[in-house]
């Protein structure tokens, strides 16, 4: 494919008609809802963490979760600024949905400098209109909605201009539309469809998505190709040219269908780059997930008792309660980057903590047989892969 086409590439389909209901959330300019989550961890003692106490100071509140990846890679990156604004008028705020019983083990391990607001009932992100995680407000030290941004995209600067007085500069989230614009646009109305691929406009990489939309940033097609088919990276055979460079995605449709939204950022990508997506059954290279008797000290039954399920990952590491051998065995997936058959015969629902602090398949390999009590052995076995050829090339049949 030329660069001059690539550079040209843009897919957009856009029904500019207002909804038939009028968003609450607030946007840049407005007063920031109250700050009602049921209790507060890691907060000074005798504090109110309400507006009316933080007037004065500039406020990050961030919307989170253990479950939620990207929530968790931001956390080093929240830290080091709270670190660094540790001595002056800013305050770091990350609400979560998740109970108290939760967020300790996880704070126990992962520690957060900000502190925590526990919201089981989601009153909050509800009234702040939150639709994907992680989502950060800027408030000013007036208690007015500043920006709505990425964690990752805050940087000392920013937060010293709002010290300032002075407005930040970075790209802002609009709240009502799911979109990722240049700069706050209050007035816009939401657009009832969307479909758009974008060559890259920065270097930051995000991802958030919800039942009606999603908004990708940065991210090459070897990423988006899972997110649009629901299947593996190590399970998708490309046999074509594919660009590498990386891509904005915007999709929004009317109504609550995550499933469909899927659907038409795959039709998009195929549209974009003119190729088909086809399952077959292949002969490959794969390891066989089986497991000791008893099991490792650090994969235990669950002891959830409502049926719930939740994980965290990190660059060493997993932490996870409540869930099935197939989460386990997607997990070295992904961080094996092989085909993992699953013949463990491990039934119900588990809790597993594991970590690995060296790096390559061997390494982990040993750390999963003794912290967990897997062992992976290679095999050849046939699996269903997704097939991605050209139409160009007479990929299709039809």
């Amino acid at each position: 494919m030329k660069d001059a086409r690539l550079s040209s590439i843009f897919i957009a389909l856009t029904l500019a008609v207002a909804p038939a209901f009028a968003a609450e959330a607030p946007s840049v300019g407005d007063a920031a809802p109250p700050l009602s989550a049921d209790g507060w961890l890691q907060t000074p003692e005798g504090i109110d963490v309400s507006w009316e106490a933080l007037r004065g100071k500039v406020v990050v509140l961030e919307f989170w979760g253990t479950w939620c990846g990207p929530c968790v890679a931001a956390i080093p990156h929240l830290n080091e600024l709270a670190e660094k604004f540790e001595d002056e008028d800013v305050v770091f705020l990350s609400v979560t949905f998740e109970d108290e019983a939760t967020i300790r083990p996880f704070l126990e391990k992962r520690p957060m400098y900000s502190w925590i607001g526990l919201d089981p009932d989601k009153s909050m992100p509800e009234a702040y209109g939150v639709k994907g995680w992680p989502t950060t407000f800027l408030i000013d030290k007036k208690g007015t909605v500043a920006a709505i941004t990425y964690p990752t995209s805050l940087t000392p600067k920013i937060l010293r201009d709002m010290l300032a007085d002075r407005a930040p500069s970075l790209h802002v989230v609009d709240n009502h539309d799911d979109s990722v614009t240049p700069s706050a646009s209050a007035s816009a109305e939401p657009a009832w469809f969307e479909m758009s691929i974008r060559p890259s406009r920065g270097d930051r990489a995000s991802y958030s998505g919800g039942a009606n939309a999603m908004t990708i940033e940065g991210q090459r097609l070897t990423t988006l190709l899972p997110i649009a088919y629901g299947v593996r990276q190590s399970r998708i055979d490309i046999e074509t040219e594919l660009p590498g460079e990386p891509f904005d995605v915007r999709v929004r449709i009317p109504r609550d269908d995550a499933a469909a939204v899927r659907r038409l950022l795959a039709i998009g990508l195929e549209q974009a780059f003119a190729f088909e997506a086809r399952a077959e059954t292949r002969t490959k290279e794969v390891l066989v997930m089986t497991a000791a008797d008893p099991l490792g000290p650090e994969l235990v039954p669950t002891v959830a008792k409502d049926g719930s399920s939740h994980s965290s990952t990190s660059g060493n590491g997993m932490q996870a309660v409540g869930i099935p051998s197939e989460s386990i065995a997607g997990y070295f997936e992904r961080q094996l980057g092989k085909i993992i058959v699953d013949e463990s015969g491990l039934d119900g629902r588990y809790d597993m903590r594991f970590r690995c602090d060296e790096f390559g398949e061997n390494a982990i390999l040993a750390a999963a047989d003794a912290q967990l009590g897997l062992q992976f052995r290679a095999d050849r076995r046939e699996v269903d892969v997704l097939v991605i050829r050209s139409i160009a090339e007479g990929g299709t049949d039809e």
